[in-house]
């Protein structure tokens, strides 16, 4: 038999903690495993001394608190502009179109990064800038994936400013636009910021699954066809899925596109 070295052994038993269900004893995860069941007491025990693994009452392990100060500690040590201008400038490659990802900051987003494709559409936004968030694509974005109070205090507070003929400025009908990001993980700006432009734009959530940026792909609006918004849109929630990944978000277990 091969001898596996204790540090992957220790290594798998963490994984096996951390996984999704329920917890289980020690004599469960050494079947699972197929580690000797003398082995997987002394390791754990030596995981529950560091604080990796908790024992509870059963003979039941559980992650333990040192994994969380490990997993906080990396989360710090993460630069979300720097994650995303790797991301979005190879986004804008395979787009051929604009690339911004921004934050919102009260009613307004912020742009942090910006990068475009070969169409160089003239566009006012630049990183640094400031747009109300009701009337962007990435705005939307973050709108629809906040919390049901957030939005409404939003929409409460927000005057809901129109910058062209298509700005949404009724509450209603925005909470009603934003809706789409949860059927579809996408938010549509079609030239409500600015005329002649188009964007589909997703959320990017951190390593405690807040919402904190969103990821847009812009284009001219004669474009925007029903087709390229199809394609955009999915290449949108891939970017922004790559950002959150990046960022220490583990997306829920899905079931036939259903969370279990």
């Amino acid at each position: 038999m091969r001898r596996v070295p204790a540090l992957q052994r220790a290594i798998a038993i963490l994984d096996a903690v951390t996984a999704a269900g329920p917890p289980r004893k020690v004599a469960d995860l050494a079947t699972a495993l197929e580690i000797p069941r003398n082995s997987a007491y002394e390791l754990i025990g030596t995981l529950a001394e560091a604080r990796l693994v908790d024992l509870l009452d059963g003979g039941l392990v559980v992650a333990g608190p040192k994994l969380l100060e490990w997993g906080s500690a990396y989360a710090r040590g993460i630069d979300l502009v720097a994650e995303a201008s790797d991301l979005a400038g190879a986004v804008a490659r395979r787009a051929d179109s604009t690339v911004h990802v921004a934050r919102l900051d009260g009613d307004d987003v912020v742009y942090l990064v910006k990068e475009e494709g070969s169409q160089h559409i003239r566009m006012g936004s630049e990183v640094g800038g400031r747009v109300p968030a009701h009337a962007t694509g990435v705005g939307k974005a973050i709108l629809g994936a906040l919390p049901a109070e957030e939005l409404t205090a939003f929409l409460d507070r927000s005057p809901l400013t129109r910058l062209t003929p298509a700005t949404i400025t009724d509450p209603d009908a925005l909470r009603a636009d934003v809706a789409s990001v949860a059927r579809e993980g996408v938010a549509y700006d079609r030239e409500e910021s600015s005329a002649d432009v188009c964007c589909v734009a997703s959320p990017v959530r951190d390593s405690r699954g807040r919402v904190v940026a969103g990821v847009s792909i812009s284009t001219l609006a004669h474009r925007m066809d029903a087709e390229t918004e199809r394609r955009l849109g999915g290449l949108v929630v891939e970017a922004a899925g790559e950002l959150s990944a990046r960022l220490g978000f583990v997306a829920p277990a899905t079931t036939n596109g259903a969370e279990r």
